[in-house]
């Protein structure tokens, strides 16, 4: 089954489907189809005009995002049978499915024009090279708002051991993912966040 996420990729950098249309040469109605998952072929041309004019946007208004193939389409197999082996030794498949269901009812704000209200899920799969490579947190620093958002979602990821704070330097610390955070999030982006 494939499960196309193109819409949520446009609400995140703020663009609706007329400005994506122009500025990836993209016909509004092929848009239009494949956020409404109504077209039966994509031809490799238009996912790289699409990811070319979302990475630009987001590049221009300053969100530290880079879409990917898998950010406008992905791949579910419903008949694939779940079994331990597709899990890790940092989480294991009953593990992940606690976390992921506590964490899928933790509300986050955003200040992202059409996620107003998300949960902390989605965050970590829409901000997974943010967190990844990690903030630094600082006394003179000033954050960005998804910075803020992030650091938000801090106290529901300690207890899991899904997140830290590295030291940098004297006075400076870095909040990033924990490989056991890396782990979770590909699991989410494989099994979906709910």
């Amino acid at each position: 089954m494939l499960m196309f996420n193109l819409e949520d990729a446009m609400k995140l950098v703020d663009i609706n489907q007329a400005k994506l249309s122009a500025l990836s040469d993209v016909r509004p109605n092929t848009i239009s189809d494949l956020i409404k998952a109504n077209t039966k072929r994509i031809e490799v041309d238009t996912l790289e005009n699409l990811l070319d004019a979302l990475n630009g946007i987001a590049k221009s208004k300053g969100i530290k995002k880079y879409f990917q193939v898998q950010d406008i389409i992905q791949y579910y197999n419903d008949d694939y049978e779940d079994n331990a082996e597709t899990y890790s030794d940092l989480i294991n498949k009953e593990e992940f499915e606690m976390i992921r269901r506590i964490l899928s009812n933790s509300k986050v704000f955003t200040p992202i024009q059409g996620i107003i209200e998300t949960n902390v899920c989605k965050v970590l799969i829409l901000y997974r090279e943010i967190l990844t490579s990690g903030i630094i947190i600082a006394f003179d620093k000033t954050h960005t708002k998804i910075e803020e958002v992030l650091l938000s979602c801090e106290q529901q990821l300690k207890p899991y051991y899904l997140s830290e704070r590295r030291s940098e330097g004297p006075v400076n610390t870095r909040f990033q993912l924990t490989e056991k955070g890396k782990e979770f999030v590909n699991l989410l982006r494989k099994y979906g966040t709910s």
